[in-house]
């Protein structure tokens, strides 16, 4: 290699944060003088604040969710940068100018100021750029001096790759599980830009660092992507990768090795999760080819081989001949012609009295791995399919083609050769298998063996998950100091268990072939849905008719309960262990498959509970209190898995179900108070009660916010904001996303209903007169549905509570209308903006963009303020220090698609908001911010039509005298006319409307 090159990956480094410096500064100019200063008070200020929120993040156990009335750091950080930069941008060198932009970007980035670097740093640098550039080449624009200036085009690639990385770091925060379409376009389009960066520098050799930080970004990116079940989007991208370390000779070589061979990985991998296995051993030959190449080059040079140098080709080799074992094993099995002749299984018993290797998949295994842990992590690569789940067992899939049934042999062989390893060792190792085979080792790591078990288990192989686990199990016990490792192991059993029997329960020791398992299996490798697995709980046998005395919810078969408790006993104890973080982590699917599970089983009893007056049968039932427990443990587990992600619906719906039987109980404790002496203490209880339901409903409304916060934006761009009603333009994919979230919106309707009547029953088990919830008061139609539950409490006063329910909907409505109205846009007014135009919100958050605004002449408009304020209070004008909330007097740049955000609002508070248009020198356009815009409500947007259901089903439950007049007048007033006619008809006939 040339002293070029080798001088070249010297300077290579992964990280793209470089600490702050103002180095090279002229000590004469004054300018340069000022501004370093100037600079430097900047940066400790930024220390001084990111110090103290870390202290306070330290003491107050987690993160800040709303700010202290006096924090403004976030707008005071932002402003301050932004008048420095206009300030000295005409006034010092560009080139110096644009490092010093660099460098803060970079400083920012490590102390997690990523709004900051993003807009003021990287983003302002690039803008810089593509104003100034002549043509519209990519290289012209960003890199106008060429590729021979290194200063320059490490600078620029340190932007592409920092605005990338503050990008990734918000959509973090913001959208974890990445719930929102607009999170997975922001990442695509990071990539893109990535993928273009490496593909302009990859012919020129001496930036072959900047071309290695590429692939891994790009890497980080799409393994997020592909958790989240994106693999089909960001497999160009990983191959990409392995074409830039392919394409550049300095990274062609051993040292990055390792390095392209989890990239060859992964893009196997990704091809066996498309359910292309072919063309996963078509790729892993090729790139087996790659290294055998360079094997060759390493055995022709002068340099001996090392210990190290073995083990990276025998860790590389080996993990691209398990994707070609992995279809080989099975390819090779399959008969060329068909020969009629009589099928004869083996006898997995009497091949385990062979000597090994006893089967053709064992010799196979033998011929191309040597050492024991490549064999077994060949073996579990085999075994592992990405459309099963652990806790989903069923058979292998039979497989229909011709010469099908011979394949079928296989998966015993696997799992026979798997026991036969473990059996061999004595201990297990906390290594893992990867690094065990790098060494060519005989030993088998623990969770190698564990996850063997999981296979076994999903396959339903008894026997040797039976063997597996007591040859596991003795071993663990015997160890003096139990670890992490350890005690997840020990759960993970107990949790496969506890799983076994409860499926046997309910499927009464059957294995249906028609598994929702085999409806994955063909060519899907999306994980089961929530219908799938319903659908084989639906296989359950029916329930015995009732028995004498007092009958069971579960009828004669009460296994399915105590099953069912023992397996949410089992979870509690996982969440309470100090494995619980560790095995969310690693096996989190084991978890929430098995709390669906249970759920999917209480609601299959619960269908029929939808209000207090229907629960009677449960409350005379022997097993309430278990039954009880068990709803409460579910409601404690779907919070501990953020099941709310995955499906709001169903663990909300549990968690209604549970308050409303814990509402009916205290209800029924209550009525017992009368003629016994120990009323006080049965008071308590009841006061208890309703107070545990109100905080499962609490929590559950909660989680519910949260998933709407993210996923608001596409429902609010498509759907009706006053009816909710799904737009049928939209195509069927949209429509039926846009239904889930109108349904998810009802679903937390009525819980804030019954949250609402819990509140006013827990007042009057008080004896304290009824009081308005404080988060009611300024939203019109909680009012509205505050008093719908109040007429069910207070029954003689019932008429007078509907009707002002009544008017408290219409007065909401009109709300709405006129705020929907005031906020369209409409023509420019005066010199200042108009108010900002209203795009998303939801109970802390609202997104805005900028009203069409034409500035003076001779002014061109290059950034955007927005500030807000809360609208209470005599003068609710907005102003320029209204800037109280993160989000607020933040610039942001005025190119078309930049939003406005402003979030730690308080929920259910009305606020007024503003925008000031700024020109590129930074000075305030027309002198003064922009008209305010009309009070907003911080709350997600409800269905009316759904309130006035509520209404309807109100006035007609339990309340004859009133019930007959309220509906028709409810129903024939003006516009409302034909969609409450339409929900009374369907609540009349006893059909939920949502």
């Amino acid at each position: 290699m040339s002293k070029t090159r080798q001088g070249t990956l010297s300077k290579f480094t992964s990280d793209t944060n470089s600490e702050f410096n103002t180095k090279k500064i002229n000590k004469i100019d004054p300018i340069q003088i000022a501004f370093v200063q100037e600079l430097k008070r900047f940066i400790g200020y930024v220390d001084r604040i990111s110090k103290e929120a870390e202290l306070y993040f330290i003491s107050a156990g987690g993160p800040v969710d709303e700010p202290s009335s006096n924090d403004e750091s976030p707008a005071r950080l932002s402003n301050t940068l932004f008048s420095l930069w206009n300030s000295y941008s005409l006034k010092l060198p560009k080139d110096y100018f644009l490092t010093q932009l660099i460098n803060t970007g970079d400083y920012l980035l490590k102390v997690k100021e990523y709004n900051v670097a993003k807009q003021h740093c990287y983003d302002y640098y690039l803008r810089l750029l593509r104003d100034s550039a002549v043509t519209d080449d990519y290289s012209s624009i960003y890199f106008p001096t060429g590729f021979q200036d290194e200063q320059r085009v490490k600078e620029t690639s340190q932007a592409i790759f920092g605005n990338g990385l503050c990008t990734l770091k918000n959509l973090e925060i913001i959208d974890p599980h990445m719930n929102a379409e607009k999170t997975v376009a922001d990442l695509l389009e990071v990539l893109d830009d990535f993928r273009k960066l490496t593909q302009h520098l990859i012919p020129h050799e001496r930036h072959c660092w900047l071309v290695f930080n590429g692939t891994v970004h790009i890497y980080k990116i799409s393994q997020w992507l592909v958790d989240c079940g994106y693999t089909a989007k960001t497999l160009q991208y990983l191959v990409w990768c392995c074409v830039c370390m392919e394409s550049v000779i300095p990274l062609m070589t051993l040292k990055f090795l390792s390095w392209r061979g989890s990239l060859y990985s992964a893009v196997c991998q990704s091809y066996v999760d498309l359910n292309q296995p072919h063309a996963a051993e078509v790729f892993a030959r090729r790139c087996l080819q790659k290294v055998h190449q360079l094997a060759k080059i390493e055995e022709q040079s002068m340099s001996e081989p090392t210990p190290e140098s073995e083990a990276i080709f025998r860790e590389v080799t080996v993990k691209l001949s398990a994707i070609i074992f992995k279809r080989v094993v099975f390819e090779s099995r399959r008969p060329k012609k068909i020969i009629h002749r009589p099928k004869t299984r083996q006898n997995l018993k009497e091949l385990q009295l062979l000597p090994f290797p006893r089967t053709a998949s064992e010799k196979l295994v033998m011929d191309m791995f040597e050492g024991s842990s490549s064999q077994f992590l060949a073996i579990l690569e085999a075994l592992s399919d990405p459309c099963r789940r652990t806790c989903m067992y069923t058979p292998p899939k039979l497989d229909t083609t011709e010469g099908g049934d011979a394949l079928m042999d296989v998966w015993g062989e696997l799992i026979l050769a798997g026991y036969e390893l473990i059996s061999r060792c004595e201990s297990f190792p906390r290594t893992s298998l990867v690094q065990l085979a790098r060494v060519g080792s005989n030993e088998l790591s623990m969770s190698a063996v564990l996850k063997y078990i999981r296979l076994a288990f999903n396959y339903e192989y008894w026997d040797y998950y039976t063997l597996a686990v007591s040859h596991l199990v003795p071993l663990i016990e015997a160890v003096e100091e139990e670890t992490v490792d350890h005690l997840f192991t020990k759960e993970t059993i107990m949790l496969l268990d506890a799983m076994k029997s409860v499926s046997n329960v309910l499927r009464k020791d059957t294995r249906p072939s028609t598994c929702f398992v085999d409806n994955m299996l063909d060519g899907h490798c999306t994980p089961p849905t929530l219908d799938s697995l319903n659908q084989c709980l639906s296989t359950q046998a029916e329930r015995a008719s009732a028995t004498p005395r007092r009958k069971s919810v579960w009828g004669d078969q009460k296994d399915d309960l105590f099953t069912l408790i023992n397996l949410s006993s089992v979870l509690c104890n996982i969440k309470a262990s100090d494995c619980a973080e560790m095995f969310v982590k690693e096996q989190g699917d084991m978890l929430v498959d098995a709390v669906l599970l249970i759920l999917h089983s209480l609601k299959d009893h619960f269908s029929r509970l939808v209000s207090p007056s229907t629960v009677k049968q449960y409350l005379v039932a022997e097993n309430i209190s278990e039954l009880m427990e068990l709803m409460a443990d579910c409601n404690e587990l779907s919070l501990w898995l953020n099941l709310y992600n995955i499906d709001p619906l169903l663990p909300g719906e549990i968690a209604l179900k549970s308050a409303l039987l814990l509402e009916a109980h205290a209800k029924n404790m209550k009525t017992s108070l009368f003629g016994h002496r120990s009323g006080p203490d049965k008071l308590s209880k009841v006061q208890t009660t309703l107070t545990n339901a109100l905080t499962t409903l609490r929590n559950s409304v909660s989680a519910l916010e949260e998933v709407r916060n993210v996923k608001e934006i596409a429902l609010t761009a498509t759907c009706d904001p006053l009816m909710l009603v799904v737009d049928p333009s939209l195509s069927r994919k949209t429509e039926g996303d846009v239904a889930h979230n109108i349904t998810v919106a009802d679903l937390q309707l009525e819980m804030l209903a019954v949250n609402l009547r819990l509140q006013q029953q827990l007042h009057k088990a008080e004896k304290s007169e009824s009081k308005v919830v404080e988060w009611c008061k300024k939203n019109t139609l909680f009012l509205a549905i505050t008093r719908m539950q109040l007429a069910t409490i207070e029954t003689k006063a019932a008429e007078k509570h509907l009707r002002d329910s009544y008017d408290l909907l219409l007065k909401s409505w009109s709300e709405e209308k006129r705020l929907d109205t005031s906020l369209q846009g409409t023509e420019q007014q005066g010199s200042v903006p108009n108010p900002p135009i209203l795009t998303s919100r939801t109970s802390t958050t609202m997104t805005f963009k900028p009203a069409p605004y034409t500035a003076p002449k001779g002014v061109k408009v290059k950034w955007y303020r927005l500030y807000g304020r809360s609208s209470s209070g005599s003068n609710i004008k907005v102003r320029m220090n209204d800037k109280l909330y993160p989000g607020l007097a933040m610039e942001v740049a005025a190119v078309e698609g930049n939003e406005l955000t402003v979030s730690n609002l308080t929920p259910y508070e009305k606020y007024q908001f503003a925008v000031a248009a700024f020109d590129e020198h930074g000075k305030l356009i027309a002198g003064s911010i922009g008209h305010s815009s009309k009070p907003i409500l911080a709350s997600p947007p409800f269905s009316h039509l759904t309130a006035c259901g509520h209404l309807i089903q109100v006035s007609y439950t339990g309340l004859s005298s009133v019930q007959p007049s309220y509906c028709l007048w409810a129903s024939h007033s003006g516009e409302l006319y034909w969609p409450l006619l339409r929900s009374a008809i369907l609540l009349l006939v006893g059909i939920s409307f949502r």
